[in-house]
């Protein structure tokens, strides 16, 4: 059984939260998350969104921290937390 790479499972869960939090995704982001609300932050957000398409354009550090970000905006991060325990 082939494993799935972390960044595809990344984008999935990418996808996944974008769809929770509905198309003013980035506003709640920065909004949650002073980081996001810098330049810096809005390029990690928009690089998340194109890797959708093209993974190459983000790395995998960048998107963990944007998923992480949403995860933890929409509950899911303590949810998955509070499973493991």
């Amino acid at each position: 059984m082939a494993q799935i790479p972390y960044k595809t499972r990344l984008a999935k869960r990418f996808n996944r939260e974008r769809e929770k939090l509905g198309q003013d995704w980035k506003i709640k982001l920065s909004k949650f998350d002073r980081f996001f609300d810098t330049k810096l932050g809005s390029d990690f957000m928009a690089r998340a969104s194109a890797a959708i398409t093209d993974p190459r354009r983000i790395s995998v550090e960048r998107l963990e921290k944007v998923v992480f970000a949403m995860e933890e905006l929409s509950g899911t991060y303590k949810e998955q937390a509070y499973e493991n325990h």
